[in-house]
């Protein structure tokens, strides 16, 4: 749990670790204060809509897709080195709930927005 721990503290921005240290002086036990900061988004991770998110919206429009239809639209829509990232990422075990979040809150469009590497 330590190791989760500093490893959870190196993704964590200034403000992050303060609250932690924080929590943890309270008294709230180390596996509690870790399951709240992974459950808790961080606040520039929140709903970020992207020209792409709100470009597959259009094209769902009011149907309900399944998980496989949504990966397989969001899959569509990226070029070949995405589709090979998205890929990759399905290999090494991520969800494909996660591929989708991951592409509608953290995908860039083609104008010089950069793209996040996973």
């Amino acid at each position: 749990s330590e190791e989760a721990f500093e490893m959870l503290k190196s993704q964590l921005g200034k403000a992050g670790r303060k609250n932690m240290e924080e929590l943890l002086k309270k008294g709230f036990k180390l596996r509690d204060v870790i399951e709240l900061f992974l459950d808790t988004p961080a606040p520039e991770e929140e709903e970020e809509e992207t020209e792409f998110a709100l470009k597959i919206k259009q094209l769902v429009g009011d149907r309900e897709l399944s998980t496989d239809d949504m990966l397989a639209l969001v899959k569509s829509q990226l070029d070949l080195s995405t589709q090979l990232q998205l890929e990759e990422m399905l290999r090494k075990g991520a969800s494909k709930e996660e591929v989708i979040k991951h592409f509608m809150t953290r995908e860039r469009n083609k104008k010089g927005q950069k793209k996040s590497e996973f």
